[in-house]
């Protein structure tokens, strides 16, 4: 989607103002007020940030909306967002107010969905992300007998089922809620719109269960809003498309079992796409049902190659370390999967592997032929951001260096708006050249430890 120019000076962070936080924002908006009126944004089809409250949120005059100043608004409760809400605290200034946070369930994100997949991550990756900040190393040692204690109990360089990392999640999102600084907000956000003449972002609020409203205003929003398994166009009519299941439900042994037992059908093929932790992960599964309660159940996998790629140490790095095979998914596809092993292995007794190389023309045929095959499809081909509060569309001008978001026009970041988490990782190049998006737990973190400073400076100033 296209933006128009909001201003240089608003974009660029060199030319926000002097380094109090009173008189930085006082001269943004001076400058808001002279420049941004010749131009407005578009972030989707239905909202766009302009120089007036009376853009997106038009709809405010249709019922009474309580308006609420915060230091900061984070959206999303998932691994980011408990890491930027942490980060936040650290870095804002003392007196600055509150940290809006809203989220529709505080659950840690999609993560019990999952919660008996195993980790790609080994187990002290996920207890460095509770002690890599002070807000969350206080809740994470205060806390007796709890999931972060449970955590420790395991080997520590092994995976786990992601119910101990859900557990932790818990744990500290509960936490932050009960510090002063922090305002959980349990529901919806919806909107953004940016006011010049008060140099502030404004953001919808719709309570969980609740025909309240609230319009949340603050120099600082940050994105957190995950992301939504993704899906292969299948080039079939849509009579012969066979049924999906979902990506949550093939990963869980006990969903997958129930969700076969339904189909009432002595002979069933599934196909699986993809070859990364998620298809492997699914491909043990049904490989398992099938020796164990479903002889006559059968797995076409569409892949490009018969050659899978691992994640491997080397001297103080890991080639491949978002994209290559890791722990039990690593292991069992060594074992099984890999190359020649298919056909003399338990697993080629049940799968058996579709040729999807030669390009994407070729890829879709492949899949198109094999789906007739099929009585269900998984698709197991990784995950696409979900849509801003609001829109229906996402911004395509991050800066996955920065967390920023870029003015198209100026080329510069714009003021106050950020974002981090697998909506928003963080771009890696490997020492080998490789480019990849840090994905994880602790990706994530240090991601946000190294960024946080300087979104708030921007907008705040370094005289904290």
């Amino acid at each position: 989607m296209r933006e128009k120019k909001i201003s240089k000076e608003l974009s660029s962070p060199k030319k926000i103002g002097a380094n109090t936080p009173t008189a930085n924002m006082h001269l943004l908006s001076r400058r808001a007020c002279n420049l941004i009126g010749r131009s407005h944004v578009r972030i989707g089809a239905h909202c766009s940030i302009r120089p007036s409250t009376h853009s997106v949120f038009s709809a405010f005059s249709a019922f009474s909306v309580r308006q609420h100043h915060v230091a900061a608004i984070v959206i999303g409760a998932g691994p980011a967002g408990i890491g930027a809400v942490g980060n936040l605290m650290e870095h804002l200034p003392k007196n600055a107010g509150k940290i809006a946070w809203i989220d529709p369930e505080f659950r840690a994100g999609r993560l019990w969905g999952y919660s008996d997949v195993p980790s790609n991550t080994a187990v002290r990756l996920f207890l460095d992300y509770a002690r890599a900040i002070k807000p969350l190393r206080e809740i994470s040692e205060a806390a007796q007998g709890d999931a972060v204690r449970a955590l420790e109990a395991l080997p520590q360089e092994q995976t786990c089922p992601l119910r101990y990392a859900a557990s932790m999640l818990e744990l500290l999102s509960d936490g932050l809620a009960q510090q002063g600084s922090v305002e959980r907000l349990q529901g919806n956000a919806s909107g953004l719109n940016w006011n010049s003449p008060a140099s502030h972002w404004e953001v919808r609020y719709s309570p969980e269960h609740s025909a309240a409203r609230k319009k949340l205003t603050s120099p600082i929003v940050v994105y957190c809003t995950g992301s939504s398994p993704a899906t292969v166009k299948i080039d079939l009519p849509e009579s012969q498309q066979p049924p999906t299941i979902p990506l949550v439900t093939a990963l869980m042994p006990g969903a997958l079992n129930q969700w076969l037992a339904q189909s009432q059908k002595h002979d069933f093929t599934v196909g699986v796409i993809g070859a990364s932790h998620s298809a492997i992960i699914i491909l043990m599964n049904l490989i398992q049902l099938a020796q164990a309660e479903y002889p006559r159940l059968r797995v076409r996998w569409f892949a490009r190659s018969p050659e899978l790629k691992y994640a491997v140490p080397q001297d103080g790095w890991i080639l491949y370390d978002n994209t290559g095979l890791k722990g039990l998914a690593a292991e069992f596809a060594r074992k099984n999967l890999d190359g020649h092993k298919l056909e003399t292995s338990e697993a080629g007794k049940v799968v058996t592997r579709v040729d999807c190389s030669g390009g994407a023309e070729a890829e879709s045929a492949a899949i198109a032929d094999g789906a007739l095959q099929c009585d269900a499809m998984v698709h197991a081909v990784g995950f696409n951001r979900n849509p801003f509060p609001g829109d229906g569309q996402v911004w395509q001008t991050f800066n996955h260096s920065t967390g920023t978001f870029t003015d198209s026009e100026t080329g510069l970041p714009m003021l106050g708006v950020y974002g981090a988490g697998i909506a928003f990782p963080e771009k890696i190049v490997d020492p080998a050249g490789n480019v990849e998006y840090g994905v994880g737990f602790w990706k994530f973190m240090r991601f946000l430890k190294r960024v946080t400073p300087d979104w708030v400076e921007r907008v705040y100033g370094k005289d904290k």
